[in-house]
């Protein structure tokens, strides 16, 4: 019980936040839920359906979230286009939940980064001869450009492909929350994404016209959305080393035990 008497705000994904709220519960701490995430289609869908069509002229596909597998593959349904052959195209994940979406689907990872997140995707690449390969990146609307501009820089060619886009869904709990940041009884707020960081900011200095409490902790799940939260000017006090929800926790719990 850690956590006891901390309470947590998450926001996450709604279908995404499920370990994260679970896991602050049974460390004892406070739940709450803000999701500044909501996963929809494209404006357009040329882009991938151009992709889609063309599979086997890719080298590698690179995954950076379970949100651009969902996306991609149902639309591969939705165009009636087999992707059995992908089979013989190297797939990347940029972590364990995105390589179990893709295991899900029958799918073989060829690699995924010991650190989970973009930066890391890069390191890996660094490590292989990718000059001259072609690399498919479906992605969503607010993705960071780190993974394309590192590929490229080590000679690949990068096509980026928009296969959803994130937007805020704030529900009738928002004021409530609002209430309780602003009057500091928040102690944590966690992000997830970079994009998630940049809609909770949107909103806070925005509509809402509030300042951040100086007491209410920041956690990120790694540096990626560490770096976009600097560069909006808000604090970072808690990164986690391994990149999942039961690290982000950790990291959590060993801030407030030092």
């Amino acid at each position: 019980m850690s956590l006891r008497d901390k309470t947590i705000l998450v926001t996450r994904q709604r279908e995404q936040a499920t370990d994260l709220l679970a896991g602050i519960e049974a460390r004892g701490g406070r739940a709450l839920l803000l999701p500044m995430i909501s996963i929809q289609d494209p404006i357009s869908w040329s882009g991938a359906d151009n992709a889609l069509r063309q599979l086997r002229a890719y080298d590698a596909i690179v995954f950076a979230s379970t949100n651009g597998v969902a996306q991609f593959f149902r639309r591969a349904g939705e165009l009636q286009i087999e992707t059995s052959g992908l089979s013989e195209i190297a797939l990347y994940a940029v972590g364990t939940k995105t390589q179990d979406a893709l295991q899900q689907k029958g799918f073989h990872v060829a690699g995924m980064p010991e650190e989970y997140s973009a930066q890391g995707l890069v390191r890996y690449f660094r490590t292989m001869n990718v000059r001259g390969k072609r690399f498919l990146l479906p992605r969503g609307d607010r993705g960071r450009s780190e993974l394309s501009d590192g590929l490229m820089e080590l000679g690949a060619t990068v096509e980026l492909v928009e296969v959803y886009r994130n937007v805020p869904d704030i529900g009738a709990a928002a004021s409530g929350v609002w209430h309780s940041l602003n009057s500091g009884s928040i102690d944590v707020v966690i992000f997830a994404s970079p994009t998630a960081a940049v809609h909770f900011h949107e909103l806070l200095t925005g509509s809402m016209h509030l300042q951040f409490p100086p007491r209410t902790k920041v956690a990120v799940i790694g540096p990626t959305t560490g770096s976009a939260l600097r560069e909006l000017g808000m604090p970072v006090d808690i990164v986690a080393s391994v990149s999942t929800s039961e690290g982000l926790l950790d990291a959590i719990e060993l801030y407030f035990e030092n």
